[in-house]
């Protein structure tokens, strides 16, 4: 069974609320004061985001899409790097250069976009569940209802 998760907007402004399974698979853009966000999913680990409403750190799916692309491109050229380096040294040069751009594509993966104010991970099991966000001297929090 796949369980119904809602988020609860409890704050005084607008948000932009998603959920995160590597990339945001679940959002809404605007979530208005009072308002919540519903979305029908898997059992998973999740990273609940809100974000302030600001031009351009709208979510999606292009780049839910280049962030997924990103972090698997990351994985395969750390794994790559590392099984070069243990053929032998013929397969030295390159294996450096791989391990480089893994680095540098997971730094890109991990830079957070603008007005990020709550990143909080949960497990969603199988039973339907109700989350607030609320914020409490000046910090966002998520609250299992």
């Amino acid at each position: 069974m796949m369980p119904d998760v809602e988020v609860k907007n409890e704050t005084s402004v607008p948000l932009r609320i998603a959920m995160i399974a590597v990339s945001p698979i679940h959002c809404d853009n605007y979530v208005e004061a009072g308002q919540s966000f519903n979305a029908h999913v898997g059992s998973f680990q999740f990273t609940f985001e809100a974000r302030t409403i600001e031009n351009g750190n709208e979510y999606s799916v292009e780049d839910s899409l280049a962030k997924a692309g990103l972090i698997s491109g990351a994985v395969a050229a750390g794994t790559a790097s590392v099984a070069l380096s243990m053929s032998g040294p013929e397969a030295g040069g390159i294996s450096p250069l791989l391990m480089k751009g893994a680095q540098s594509a997971g730094e890109a993966y991990g830079t957070p976009a603008q007005g990020v104010v709550l990143q909080n991970s949960r497990p969603v099991g199988f039973e339907n569940l109700i989350f607030s966000i609320r914020t409490e001297n000046d910090q966002y929090q998520l609250v299992e209802a």
